[in-house]
């Protein structure tokens, strides 16, 4: 919600991140599942959950209200 000082903006913002948000986390264990079957194991499908959440992390910090200053 502090992506954008009018409240329309915002709430489709929040409603495309959710739904978004919902489709990685109904897609991630098919492809871990996928990965698993392939490879015989659950090391690479760690290590693939593992990659997915540091570009998640990296994604929230250069969309973060607070990054917006320092892009100016």
């Amino acid at each position: 919600m502090d992506h954008s000082a009018d409240h329309r903006l915002a709430g489709r913002l929040v409603a495309f991140t959710q739904g978004a948000g919902f489709i990685v986390v109904a897609v991630a264990p098919i492809i871990a599942g996928l990965v698993r079957a392939a490879l015989g194991g659950f090391g690479a499908a760690w290590i693939m959950l593992a990659a997915c959440i540091a570009a998640m992390i990296g994604v929230s910090l250069v969309f973060s209200p607070r990054s917006y200053s320092r892009r100016q």
